[in-house]
């Protein structure tokens, strides 16, 4: 009987060891998704369609009016943060020079898509 005891205890032992061996082999093997974007989010419909909207405009794909000074202050400091990501990221792009001619919806849509293109969010 002490000699079963002994043996299961060896079996576990060994298993523990070995599996404690493995264990940082393991947490490497994960590595970086092969290069361009990540997939559209298809969380819902409606944020595909502000993520493509913010492709668009980030792209200069859409007509934009000329500066609003009454929006230009506000959105300035939201696009300034937003390039600054970029920046980090190592994406080189003038956003602040968008700032006074976009709705809200459309600086919504372009933080949307910088912050899950670029900045992985």
């Amino acid at each position: 009987m002490r000699r079963l005891l002994s043996s299961r205890i060896f079996l576990h032992s060994a298993l523990a060891v070995a599996a404690l061996a493995i264990a940082p082999d393991v947490a490497h093997a994960s590595g970086s998704y092969a290069g361009g974007p990540p997939p559209i989010p298809k969380k819902t419909a409606e944020h595909g369609k502000i993520y493509e909207l913010g492709q668009m405009i980030y792209a200069g794909k859409v007509d934009l009016p000329a500066q609003n000074s009454t929006l230009t202050q506000g959105q300035t400091a939201s696009l300034t943060k937003l390039q600054e990501g970029l920046a980090n990221a190592g994406v080189k792009k003038d956003l602040v020079s968008l700032s006074g001619r976009l709705t809200d919806a459309q600086l919504k849509a372009l933080e949307s898509y910088v912050h899950t293109r670029y900045m992985g969010k």
